[in-house]
Protein backbone atom coordinates (compact mmCIF):
# COMPACT_ATOMS: atom_id res chain seq x y z
CA UNK A 1 0.00 0.00 0.00
CA UNK A 2 2.83 2.47 0.90
CA UNK A 3 4.53 1.73 -2.40
CA UNK A 4 1.31 2.44 -4.34
CA UNK A 5 0.79 5.65 -2.35
CA UNK A 6 4.33 6.85 -3.13
CA UNK A 7 3.80 6.13 -6.83
CA UNK A 8 0.55 8.10 -6.77
CA UNK A 9 2.22 11.07 -5.05
CA UNK A 10 5.13 11.12 -7.49
CA UNK A 11 2.74 10.84 -10.45
CA UNK A 12 0.77 13.82 -9.16
CA UNK A 13 3.98 15.79 -8.61
CA UNK A 14 5.21 15.02 -12.12
CA UNK A 15 1.86 16.04 -13.64
CA UNK A 16 1.97 19.38 -11.85
CA UNK A 17 5.56 19.95 -12.95
CA UNK A 18 4.63 19.69 -16.62
CA UNK A 19 2.22 22.60 -16.55
CA UNK A 20 3.85 25.41 -14.57
CA UNK A 21 6.77 26.54 -16.71
CA UNK A 22 7.12 30.32 -16.74
CA UNK A 23 5.04 31.18 -13.67
CA UNK A 24 5.28 31.29 -9.89
CA UNK A 25 4.58 28.13 -7.90
CA UNK A 26 4.40 27.35 -4.21
CA UNK A 27 6.00 24.21 -2.87
CA UNK A 28 2.76 23.48 -0.99
CA UNK A 29 1.04 23.01 -4.35
CA UNK A 30 3.13 19.87 -4.78
CA UNK A 31 2.56 18.55 -1.28
CA UNK A 32 3.90 18.52 2.25
CA UNK A 33 5.14 15.78 4.56
CA UNK A 34 6.23 16.78 8.05
CA UNK A 35 8.76 13.93 8.08
CA UNK A 36 10.27 14.28 4.59
CA UNK A 37 9.27 16.77 1.91
CA UNK A 38 12.25 16.15 -0.38
CA UNK A 39 10.15 15.06 -3.36
CA UNK A 40 7.85 18.09 -3.11
CA UNK A 41 10.67 20.61 -2.82
CA UNK A 42 12.60 19.04 -5.69
CA UNK A 43 9.48 18.79 -7.86
CA UNK A 44 8.77 22.49 -7.39
CA UNK A 45 12.36 23.30 -8.35
CA UNK A 46 12.18 20.98 -11.37
CA UNK A 47 8.84 22.41 -12.50
CA UNK A 48 10.43 25.04 -14.70
CA UNK A 49 8.75 27.87 -12.80
CA UNK A 50 10.58 31.18 -12.78
CA UNK A 51 9.85 31.62 -9.07
CA UNK A 52 9.41 28.93 -6.43
CA UNK A 53 7.92 30.10 -3.13
CA UNK A 54 8.90 28.05 -0.10
CA UNK A 55 5.90 28.44 2.19
CA UNK A 56 6.22 29.53 5.81
CA UNK A 57 6.33 25.97 7.09
CA UNK A 58 8.93 23.58 8.47
CA UNK A 59 10.26 21.53 5.56
CA UNK A 60 12.39 18.44 6.24
CA UNK A 61 14.53 17.44 3.29
CA UNK A 62 17.35 15.38 1.92
CA UNK A 63 19.82 17.03 -0.50
CA UNK A 64 18.28 19.26 -3.19
CA UNK A 65 19.57 20.37 -6.57
CA UNK A 66 18.90 23.86 -7.89
CA UNK A 67 18.24 24.88 -11.49
CA UNK A 68 19.13 27.79 -13.77
CA UNK A 69 16.89 30.80 -14.45
CA UNK A 70 14.98 30.48 -11.21
CA UNK A 71 14.30 32.28 -7.94
CA UNK A 72 13.80 30.30 -4.73
CA UNK A 73 11.95 32.60 -2.34
CA UNK A 74 11.58 31.83 1.37
CA UNK A 75 8.48 33.28 2.98
CA UNK A 76 8.98 34.87 6.39
CA UNK A 77 9.46 32.04 8.85
CA UNK A 78 10.08 29.30 6.26
CA UNK A 79 12.53 26.67 7.50
CA UNK A 80 14.29 24.12 5.30
CA UNK A 81 15.92 21.59 7.59
CA UNK A 82 18.31 18.77 6.75
CA UNK A 83 16.69 15.43 7.51
CA UNK A 84 18.24 13.81 10.55
CA UNK A 85 20.06 10.60 9.70
CA UNK A 86 20.43 11.61 6.04
CA UNK A 87 23.43 13.37 4.47
CA UNK A 88 25.62 10.33 5.04
CA UNK A 89 27.64 11.01 1.90
CA UNK A 90 30.45 13.37 2.80
CA UNK A 91 29.51 15.72 -0.08
CA UNK A 92 25.76 15.96 0.62
CA UNK A 93 24.52 19.56 0.78
CA UNK A 94 21.06 21.02 1.36
CA UNK A 95 21.09 23.11 -1.83
CA UNK A 96 23.57 22.51 -4.66
CA UNK A 97 23.77 24.73 -7.72
CA UNK A 98 26.03 22.95 -10.22
CA UNK A 99 26.74 24.67 -13.56
CA UNK A 100 23.72 26.94 -13.01
CA UNK A 101 23.18 30.53 -14.09
CA UNK A 102 20.73 33.33 -13.28
CA UNK A 103 19.78 32.05 -9.84
CA UNK A 104 18.34 33.87 -6.82
CA UNK A 105 17.79 32.17 -3.47
CA UNK A 106 16.71 34.20 -0.47
CA UNK A 107 14.11 35.65 1.83
CA UNK A 108 13.60 35.87 5.58
CA UNK A 109 13.89 32.15 6.07
CA UNK A 110 16.28 29.59 7.52
CA UNK A 111 18.34 26.68 6.23
CA UNK A 112 19.27 24.47 9.17
CA UNK A 113 21.43 21.39 9.53
CA UNK A 114 22.65 19.39 12.57
CA UNK A 115 26.23 20.39 13.29
CA UNK A 116 27.00 17.96 16.11
CA UNK A 117 25.61 14.91 14.32
CA UNK A 118 28.15 15.09 11.51
CA UNK A 119 31.12 14.86 13.87
CA UNK A 120 30.25 11.40 15.21
CA UNK A 121 29.17 7.98 13.87
CA UNK A 122 27.51 6.88 11.71
CA UNK A 123 28.81 9.91 9.83
CA UNK A 124 32.29 9.90 8.32
CA UNK A 125 33.96 13.09 9.46
CA UNK A 126 34.07 15.47 6.51
CA UNK A 127 34.04 19.19 5.81
CA UNK A 128 31.82 19.35 2.71
CA UNK A 129 28.22 19.11 3.98
CA UNK A 130 27.29 22.70 3.12
CA UNK A 131 24.01 24.56 3.41
CA UNK A 132 24.42 26.19 -0.01
CA UNK A 133 26.89 24.73 -2.48
CA UNK A 134 27.61 26.86 -5.58
CA UNK A 135 29.95 25.16 -8.06
CA UNK A 136 30.78 26.15 -11.61
CA UNK A 137 27.90 28.63 -11.65
CA UNK A 138 27.40 32.24 -12.70
CA UNK A 139 25.12 35.14 -11.77
CA UNK A 140 23.96 33.73 -8.45
CA UNK A 141 22.49 35.90 -5.67
CA UNK A 142 21.93 34.61 -2.13
CA UNK A 143 20.22 37.02 0.25
CA UNK A 144 18.52 37.40 3.61
CA UNK A 145 18.80 33.84 4.89
CA UNK A 146 19.89 32.37 8.19
CA UNK A 147 22.22 29.42 7.57
CA UNK A 148 22.70 27.45 10.77
CA UNK A 149 24.56 24.43 12.15
CA UNK A 150 26.02 23.12 8.90
CA UNK A 151 28.24 20.09 8.48
CA UNK A 152 30.65 22.06 6.31
CA UNK A 153 30.28 25.67 5.17
CA UNK A 154 27.34 28.00 5.31
CA UNK A 155 28.08 28.87 1.68
CA UNK A 156 30.66 27.29 -0.63
CA UNK A 157 31.71 28.92 -3.93
CA UNK A 158 34.06 27.00 -6.22
CA UNK A 159 34.73 25.17 -9.46
CA UNK A 160 32.91 22.19 -10.91
CA UNK A 161 35.22 19.22 -11.45
CA UNK A 162 34.92 15.65 -12.67
CA UNK A 163 33.70 14.08 -9.43
CA UNK A 164 30.83 16.55 -9.03
CA UNK A 165 30.13 16.55 -12.77
CA UNK A 166 29.63 12.78 -12.67
CA UNK A 167 27.47 13.04 -9.56
CA UNK A 168 25.14 15.55 -11.21
CA UNK A 169 25.38 13.95 -14.68
CA UNK A 170 27.02 16.95 -16.29
CA UNK A 171 29.60 16.98 -19.05
CA UNK A 172 32.80 18.97 -18.79
CA UNK A 173 34.28 21.02 -15.99
CA UNK A 174 33.86 24.67 -15.05
CA UNK A 175 36.92 25.81 -13.08
CA UNK A 176 35.47 29.07 -11.76
CA UNK A 177 32.23 30.63 -10.61
CA UNK A 178 31.42 34.10 -11.93
CA UNK A 179 29.43 37.03 -10.57
CA UNK A 180 28.34 35.71 -7.18
CA UNK A 181 26.53 38.01 -4.73
CA UNK A 182 25.78 37.37 -1.04
CA UNK A 183 23.66 39.87 0.88
CA UNK A 184 22.38 40.11 4.46
CA UNK A 185 23.19 36.52 5.42
CA UNK A 186 23.47 35.35 9.03
CA UNK A 187 25.72 32.29 9.08
CA UNK A 188 26.22 30.67 12.48
CA UNK A 189 27.92 27.47 13.73
CA UNK A 190 29.54 25.60 10.87
CA UNK A 191 31.92 22.66 10.94
CA UNK A 192 34.51 24.12 8.55
CA UNK A 193 33.83 27.73 7.53
CA UNK A 194 31.11 30.31 7.43
CA UNK A 195 32.08 30.90 3.81
CA UNK A 196 34.62 29.17 1.58
CA UNK A 197 35.59 30.58 -1.80
CA UNK A 198 37.97 28.52 -3.92
CA UNK A 199 37.37 29.82 -7.45
CA UNK A 200 35.55 32.99 -8.48
CA UNK A 201 35.73 35.86 -10.94
CA UNK A 202 33.54 38.62 -9.53
CA UNK A 203 32.28 38.23 -5.96
CA UNK A 204 30.49 40.62 -3.60
CA UNK A 205 29.38 39.93 -0.02
CA UNK A 206 27.61 42.71 1.86
CA UNK A 207 26.17 42.96 5.38
CA UNK A 208 26.84 39.30 6.20
CA UNK A 209 27.70 37.75 9.57
CA UNK A 210 29.98 34.71 9.86
CA UNK A 211 30.33 33.41 13.41
CA UNK A 212 31.01 30.48 15.76
CA UNK A 213 32.73 28.16 13.28
CA UNK A 214 34.09 25.08 15.03
CA UNK A 215 34.59 21.44 14.20
CA UNK A 216 37.23 20.76 11.54
CA UNK A 217 40.09 22.99 10.31
CA UNK A 218 40.50 25.71 9.22
CA UNK A 219 37.39 26.82 11.21
CA UNK A 220 37.49 30.38 9.84
CA UNK A 221 34.79 32.94 9.29
CA UNK A 222 35.73 33.11 5.62
CA UNK A 223 38.46 31.27 3.73
CA UNK A 224 39.61 32.27 0.26
CA UNK A 225 41.65 29.27 -0.85
CA UNK A 226 42.13 28.24 -4.50
CA UNK A 227 42.50 24.50 -5.03
CA UNK A 228 44.13 24.58 -8.46
CA UNK A 229 46.38 26.88 -10.46
CA UNK A 230 43.54 27.88 -12.82
CA UNK A 231 41.25 28.96 -9.97
CA UNK A 232 40.64 32.70 -9.98
CA UNK A 233 40.57 35.02 -6.97
CA UNK A 234 39.59 38.13 -8.87
CA UNK A 235 37.19 41.01 -8.37
CA UNK A 236 36.43 40.15 -4.74
CA UNK A 237 34.73 42.67 -2.44
CA UNK A 238 33.46 42.15 1.11
CA UNK A 239 31.70 45.16 2.61
CA UNK A 240 30.11 45.72 6.04
CA UNK A 241 30.66 42.09 7.08
CA UNK A 242 31.33 40.73 10.58
CA UNK A 243 33.52 37.71 11.41
CA UNK A 244 33.01 36.80 15.04
CA UNK A 245 34.09 34.17 17.57
CA UNK A 246 35.35 31.63 15.07
CA UNK A 247 37.65 28.91 16.38
CA UNK A 248 40.16 29.73 13.64
CA UNK A 249 40.77 33.00 11.83
CA UNK A 250 38.20 35.63 11.11
CA UNK A 251 39.46 36.07 7.56
CA UNK A 252 41.86 33.57 5.99
CA UNK A 253 43.55 33.92 2.62
CA UNK A 254 45.41 30.71 1.78
CA UNK A 255 46.77 31.41 -1.70
CA UNK A 256 49.60 28.89 -1.97
CA UNK A 257 47.99 26.83 -4.75
CA UNK A 258 48.28 29.74 -7.17
CA UNK A 259 51.51 29.56 -9.17
CA UNK A 260 53.47 32.13 -11.16
CA UNK A 261 53.09 31.65 -14.88
CA UNK A 262 49.94 29.56 -14.43
CA UNK A 263 47.69 31.67 -12.21
CA UNK A 264 46.19 35.15 -12.37
CA UNK A 265 47.14 37.62 -9.59
CA UNK A 266 44.51 37.91 -6.87
CA UNK A 267 42.44 41.04 -6.24
CA UNK A 268 40.54 41.43 -2.95
CA UNK A 269 39.08 44.35 -1.04
CA UNK A 270 37.52 44.44 2.43
CA UNK A 271 35.59 47.60 3.36
CA UNK A 272 34.12 48.46 6.77
CA UNK A 273 34.52 44.88 8.00
CA UNK A 274 35.02 43.77 11.61
CA UNK A 275 36.78 40.71 12.98
CA UNK A 276 35.85 40.09 16.62
CA UNK A 277 37.17 37.49 19.05
CA UNK A 278 38.69 35.08 16.52
CA UNK A 279 41.99 33.26 17.01
CA UNK A 280 43.50 35.74 14.53
CA UNK A 281 41.73 38.64 12.89
CA UNK A 282 43.27 38.08 9.46
CA UNK A 283 45.80 35.54 8.26
CA UNK A 284 47.32 35.63 4.79
CA UNK A 285 49.81 33.24 3.24
CA UNK A 286 50.70 33.12 -0.43
CA UNK A 287 53.94 31.16 -0.09
CA UNK A 288 54.95 27.98 -1.94
CA UNK A 289 57.83 25.58 -1.20
CA UNK A 290 59.14 26.06 -4.76
CA UNK A 291 59.04 29.88 -4.52
CA UNK A 292 56.63 30.29 -7.45
CA UNK A 293 54.14 32.47 -5.61
CA UNK A 294 51.67 34.74 -7.35
CA UNK A 295 51.35 38.33 -6.25
CA UNK A 296 48.24 40.44 -6.23
CA UNK A 297 46.44 43.24 -4.43
CA UNK A 298 44.84 43.14 -1.00
CA UNK A 299 43.10 46.20 0.44
CA UNK A 300 41.58 46.72 3.89
CA UNK A 301 39.66 49.99 4.15
CA UNK A 302 38.06 51.29 7.35
CA UNK A 303 38.23 47.83 8.96
CA UNK A 304 38.68 46.95 12.63
CA UNK A 305 40.39 43.87 14.06
CA UNK A 306 39.03 43.44 17.57
CA UNK A 307 39.88 41.31 20.61
CA UNK A 308 41.82 38.51 18.85
CA UNK A 309 42.69 35.56 21.06
CA UNK A 310 46.25 35.43 19.64
CA UNK A 311 47.07 38.28 17.27
CA UNK A 312 45.26 40.76 15.06
CA UNK A 313 47.10 40.11 11.79
CA UNK A 314 49.26 37.23 10.60
CA UNK A 315 50.45 38.09 7.11
CA UNK A 316 53.18 35.91 5.62
CA UNK A 317 54.57 37.62 2.56
CA UNK A 318 56.91 36.01 0.07
CA UNK A 319 60.00 38.17 -0.27
CA UNK A 320 60.26 36.86 -3.85
CA UNK A 321 56.78 38.00 -4.87
CA UNK A 322 55.39 40.37 -2.25
CA UNK A 323 51.85 41.44 -2.95
CA UNK A 324 50.43 44.93 -2.65
CA UNK A 325 48.83 45.06 0.80
CA UNK A 326 47.16 48.31 1.85
CA UNK A 327 45.60 49.31 5.16
CA UNK A 328 43.52 52.49 4.87
CA UNK A 329 41.97 53.96 8.04
CA UNK A 330 42.10 50.59 9.85
CA UNK A 331 42.57 49.89 13.54
CA UNK A 332 43.36 47.15 16.04
CA UNK A 333 41.38 46.90 19.27
CA UNK A 334 43.09 44.95 22.09
CA UNK A 335 43.37 45.05 25.87
CA UNK A 336 46.09 47.26 27.34
CA UNK A 337 48.10 46.50 30.49
CA UNK A 338 45.21 47.68 32.67
CA UNK A 339 42.75 45.39 30.91
CA UNK A 340 40.88 48.12 29.04
CA UNK A 341 40.22 47.85 25.32
CA UNK A 342 42.20 50.40 23.32
CA UNK A 343 42.00 51.15 19.59
CA UNK A 344 45.31 51.59 17.77
CA UNK A 345 45.56 52.94 14.24
CA UNK A 346 47.42 50.76 11.75
CA UNK A 347 50.10 53.09 10.39
CA UNK A 348 53.66 52.65 9.08
CA UNK A 349 55.13 52.38 12.56
CA UNK A 350 52.55 49.79 13.64
CA UNK A 351 53.30 47.71 10.54
CA UNK A 352 57.05 47.96 11.12
CA UNK A 353 56.59 46.81 14.71
CA UNK A 354 54.12 44.03 13.97
CA UNK A 355 54.32 42.91 10.31
CA UNK A 356 57.83 43.89 9.39
CA UNK A 357 57.93 42.53 5.84
CA UNK A 358 55.10 44.86 4.84
CA UNK A 359 57.11 47.88 5.96
CA UNK A 360 58.85 50.10 3.41
CA UNK A 361 62.45 49.52 2.36
CA UNK A 362 63.43 52.65 4.28
CA UNK A 363 62.38 50.90 7.49
CA UNK A 364 63.31 47.29 6.78
CA UNK A 365 66.14 46.14 4.46
CA UNK A 366 64.89 43.72 1.82
CA UNK A 367 68.09 42.96 -0.12
CA UNK A 368 70.39 40.01 0.49
CA UNK A 369 74.02 40.60 -0.57
CA UNK A 370 75.67 37.72 -2.40
CA UNK A 371 78.46 36.19 -0.29
CA UNK A 372 82.01 36.67 -1.59
CA UNK A 373 83.72 33.52 -0.36
CA UNK A 374 87.15 34.88 -1.26
CA UNK A 375 86.68 37.34 1.62
CA UNK A 376 85.66 34.71 4.18
CA UNK A 377 87.55 34.23 7.43
CA UNK A 378 86.88 30.81 9.02
CA UNK A 379 86.76 30.43 12.80
CA UNK A 380 86.86 26.76 13.85
CA UNK A 381 87.66 26.17 17.52
CA UNK A 382 88.09 22.40 17.04
CA UNK A 383 89.05 21.57 13.42
CA UNK A 384 88.10 18.08 12.32
CA UNK A 385 86.25 17.29 15.56
CA UNK A 386 82.53 16.55 15.70
CA UNK A 387 80.37 19.11 17.50
CA UNK A 388 76.67 19.06 18.25
CA UNK A 389 74.54 21.28 16.07
CA UNK A 390 71.34 23.18 16.71
CA UNK A 391 68.43 20.76 16.94
CA UNK A 392 66.35 22.54 14.29
CA UNK A 393 64.14 20.38 12.09
CA UNK A 394 64.33 21.92 8.64
CA UNK A 395 61.34 21.45 6.37
CA UNK A 396 60.90 21.33 2.61
CA UNK A 397 63.79 22.54 0.45
CA UNK A 398 66.83 23.09 2.65
CA UNK A 399 70.24 24.36 1.62
CA UNK A 400 73.38 24.36 3.74
CA UNK A 401 76.85 25.76 3.12
CA UNK A 402 79.94 24.31 4.83
CA UNK A 403 83.72 24.67 4.80
CA UNK A 404 86.31 21.93 4.29
CA UNK A 405 89.73 22.94 5.64
CA UNK A 406 91.58 20.52 3.36
CA UNK A 407 91.16 17.63 0.95
CA UNK A 408 89.50 15.21 3.36
CA UNK A 409 86.35 13.38 4.35
CA UNK A 410 83.85 15.78 5.91
CA UNK A 411 81.39 14.07 8.25
CA UNK A 412 77.88 14.91 9.40
CA UNK A 413 75.28 13.09 11.50
CA UNK A 414 71.73 13.51 10.24
CA UNK A 415 68.25 11.97 10.22
CA UNK A 416 64.72 12.57 9.01
CA UNK A 417 62.06 13.69 11.48
CA UNK A 418 58.64 13.00 9.96
CA UNK A 419 55.97 14.56 12.18
CA UNK A 420 52.21 14.32 12.04
CA UNK A 421 49.62 11.69 11.24
CA UNK A 422 50.33 11.77 7.50
CA UNK A 423 54.08 12.32 7.71
CA UNK A 424 56.20 9.83 5.81
CA UNK A 425 59.88 9.30 5.15
CA UNK A 426 60.91 11.04 1.96
CA UNK A 427 63.03 9.07 -0.49
CA UNK A 428 65.53 10.74 -2.77
CA UNK A 429 68.99 12.24 -2.73
CA UNK A 430 70.90 15.29 -1.61
CA UNK A 431 73.53 16.92 -3.78
CA UNK A 432 76.92 18.38 -2.97
CA UNK A 433 78.03 21.25 -5.19
CA UNK A 434 80.90 23.71 -5.25
CA UNK A 435 80.45 27.47 -5.18
CA UNK A 436 80.22 27.52 -8.98
CA UNK A 437 77.25 25.13 -8.93
CA UNK A 438 79.13 22.06 -10.20
CA UNK A 439 77.68 18.84 -8.78
CA UNK A 440 80.42 16.85 -7.07
CA UNK A 441 78.53 14.07 -5.31
CA UNK A 442 75.11 12.88 -4.20
CA UNK A 443 73.87 10.77 -1.32
CA UNK A 444 70.56 9.09 -0.38
CA UNK A 445 68.45 10.75 2.28
CA UNK A 446 68.67 9.21 5.76
CA UNK A 447 65.96 7.32 7.61
CA UNK A 448 64.53 8.02 11.05
CA UNK A 449 67.63 6.71 12.83
CA UNK A 450 70.86 8.69 13.06
CA UNK A 451 73.18 8.12 10.12
CA UNK A 452 76.62 9.40 9.17
CA UNK A 453 76.87 11.39 5.97
CA UNK A 454 80.37 11.61 4.48
CA UNK A 455 81.55 13.93 1.73
CA UNK A 456 84.96 13.57 0.07
CA UNK A 457 86.07 17.17 -0.32
CA UNK A 458 88.41 17.36 -3.34
CA UNK A 459 90.16 20.41 -1.87
CA UNK A 460 89.76 23.05 0.79
CA UNK A 461 86.93 25.50 0.26
CA UNK A 462 83.21 26.09 0.56
CA UNK A 463 80.55 23.62 -0.61
CA UNK A 464 76.77 23.43 -0.66
CA UNK A 465 74.52 20.63 0.56
CA UNK A 466 71.11 20.76 -1.16
CA UNK A 467 68.01 18.81 -0.11
CA UNK A 468 65.41 19.77 -2.73
CA UNK A 469 62.36 17.89 -1.51
CA UNK A 470 58.96 19.21 -0.47
CA UNK A 471 57.58 17.81 2.80
CA UNK A 472 61.08 16.73 3.88
CA UNK A 473 61.80 17.12 7.60
CA UNK A 474 65.56 16.95 8.15
CA UNK A 475 67.84 17.51 11.12
CA UNK A 476 71.63 17.87 11.05
CA UNK A 477 72.79 16.72 14.47
CA UNK A 478 76.61 16.85 14.34
CA UNK A 479 79.39 18.08 12.08
CA UNK A 480 83.18 18.15 12.00
CA UNK A 481 83.18 21.23 9.76
CA UNK A 482 81.69 24.73 10.01
CA UNK A 483 78.18 24.67 8.55
CA UNK A 484 75.34 27.16 8.13
CA UNK A 485 71.81 27.22 6.81
CA UNK A 486 72.05 29.18 3.55
CA UNK A 487 69.43 31.94 3.31
CA UNK A 488 71.11 33.80 0.45
CA UNK A 489 68.12 33.26 -1.84
CA UNK A 490 65.18 32.83 0.50
CA UNK A 491 64.02 32.05 4.02
CA UNK A 492 64.18 28.59 5.54
CA UNK A 493 61.28 26.52 6.89
CA UNK A 494 61.32 24.61 10.17
CA UNK A 495 58.86 22.49 12.10
CA UNK A 496 58.21 21.48 15.72
CA UNK A 497 61.68 22.31 17.00
CA UNK A 498 63.51 24.83 19.12
CA UNK A 499 67.16 25.71 19.57
CA UNK A 500 69.86 28.31 19.05
CA UNK A 501 71.41 29.53 15.81
CA UNK A 502 74.00 32.20 15.04
CA UNK A 503 74.95 34.81 12.46
CA UNK A 504 78.03 36.99 12.16
CA UNK A 505 78.01 40.76 11.86
CA UNK A 506 81.23 42.32 10.56
CA UNK A 507 82.58 45.72 11.56
CA UNK A 508 80.91 48.68 9.86
CA UNK A 509 78.08 46.46 8.70
CA UNK A 510 75.06 47.87 6.86
CA UNK A 511 71.60 47.87 8.40
CA UNK A 512 70.29 44.31 8.74
CA UNK A 513 67.24 42.48 10.02
CA UNK A 514 66.43 39.02 11.36
CA UNK A 515 62.82 37.81 11.19
CA UNK A 516 60.69 34.83 12.08
CA UNK A 517 57.07 33.86 11.63
CA UNK A 518 54.72 31.04 12.39
CA UNK A 519 53.09 29.53 9.32
CA UNK A 520 49.37 29.16 8.71
CA UNK A 521 48.41 30.95 11.92
CA UNK A 522 50.88 28.98 14.04
CA UNK A 523 53.50 30.68 16.20
CA UNK A 524 57.13 30.65 17.30
CA UNK A 525 58.96 32.40 20.13
CA UNK A 526 62.22 34.23 19.37
CA UNK A 527 64.90 36.17 21.24
CA UNK A 528 67.98 37.79 19.66
CA UNK A 529 71.23 38.52 21.52
CA UNK A 530 74.13 40.76 20.52
CA UNK A 531 77.73 39.43 20.83
CA UNK A 532 78.00 41.04 24.27
CA UNK A 533 74.93 39.08 25.45
CA UNK A 534 72.47 41.97 25.34
CA UNK A 535 68.91 40.93 24.47
CA UNK A 536 67.86 43.22 21.61
CA UNK A 537 64.58 41.54 20.70
CA UNK A 538 62.21 39.18 22.50
CA UNK A 539 58.74 38.08 21.51
CA UNK A 540 57.19 35.00 23.16
CA UNK A 541 54.70 34.40 20.32
CA UNK A 542 55.15 35.41 16.68
CA UNK A 543 52.67 34.40 14.01
CA UNK A 544 53.41 37.04 11.34
CA UNK A 545 56.79 38.10 9.95
CA UNK A 546 58.38 39.98 12.82
CA UNK A 547 61.89 40.57 14.05
CA UNK A 548 64.67 42.97 14.84
CA UNK A 549 66.07 45.70 12.60
CA UNK A 550 69.60 46.77 13.55
CA UNK A 551 70.99 50.01 12.19
CA UNK A 552 74.33 50.31 10.39
CA UNK A 553 77.59 49.96 12.34
CA UNK A 554 76.09 47.45 14.75
CA UNK A 555 78.10 45.58 17.36
CA UNK A 556 80.39 43.20 15.46
CA UNK A 557 80.77 39.54 16.29
CA UNK A 558 78.62 36.43 16.56
CA UNK A 559 74.95 37.15 17.25
CA UNK A 560 72.69 34.49 18.75
CA UNK A 561 69.04 33.69 17.99
CA UNK A 562 67.05 31.53 20.39
CA UNK A 563 63.88 29.90 19.09
CA UNK A 564 61.37 28.68 21.69
CA UNK A 565 57.86 27.26 21.95
CA UNK A 566 55.32 30.08 21.78
CA UNK A 567 53.38 31.17 24.84
CA UNK A 568 50.24 31.64 22.73
CA UNK A 569 49.08 29.89 19.60
CA UNK A 570 49.78 26.46 18.19
CA UNK A 571 53.36 25.33 17.56
CA UNK A 572 54.30 23.48 14.40
CA UNK A 573 55.46 25.23 11.21
CA UNK A 574 57.64 28.32 11.31
CA UNK A 575 60.18 30.20 9.20
CA UNK A 576 63.14 32.49 9.65
CA UNK A 577 64.99 34.93 7.42
CA UNK A 578 67.84 37.43 7.45
CA UNK A 579 68.26 40.47 5.21
CA UNK A 580 70.81 43.25 4.74
CA UNK A 581 73.87 41.05 5.38
CA UNK A 582 75.06 37.67 4.14
CA UNK A 583 72.41 35.03 4.73
CA UNK A 584 74.47 32.41 6.55
CA UNK A 585 72.93 31.23 9.83
CA UNK A 586 75.26 28.89 11.70
CA UNK A 587 74.29 25.71 13.50
CA UNK A 588 77.10 25.90 16.08
CA UNK A 589 78.92 28.74 17.83
CA UNK A 590 82.12 26.68 17.73
CA UNK A 591 82.39 26.55 13.95
CA UNK A 592 81.53 29.58 11.80
CA UNK A 593 83.01 32.16 9.44
CA UNK A 594 82.80 35.87 8.79
CA UNK A 595 83.24 38.16 5.80
CA UNK A 596 85.73 40.99 5.67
Amino acid sequence: MNRLLNIAVLTCVATCALSVSGRTVRVSEFGFDENDSTCFLQAAIDSGAEKVVIDARHWITEPLRGRSNQELFFEDGAIVEAKRGAYLDRNDCVFTFAACSNVVIGGKGTVRMHHGDYLKPPYVKAEWRHAINIIGSSRVRVWGLRLLNTGGDGVYVGGLYRLSARKYKLSGIVPNCRDICLEDLYIDTNVRQGLSVTAVDGFVAERCVFKNTKGLPPQAGVDFEPNKTNNLMRGILMRDCVFENNMGHGIELALGHNEAGKSVPFDMTFERCRTIGNATGVTVHNTRPDNTEVGGKLVFKDCSFEHPRYTALAINVSSKRPFDCQFIDCRVVERNAEGAYVATAIDDKWIADNISFLASDSLVPKLKPRPDFSRANVNDSCPGEMVKLSNIRFRNHSRFVFYADSKRKVNFVWKQNPIGKCAKLISGEVQFTDVDGKVIASNPLPGKAKETLTFDAPCSGFYFLDAKHSRLQLTLLESDAPIAADLSDDWRNAICSTGEMYFYVREKSPKFAFFATGDGGESIGMEIFSPSGRSVFKRPSICSWLGHVEQADAESGLWKVRFSKPEKGSFEDWRFDITGIEGHVFLSSKKYWSFK
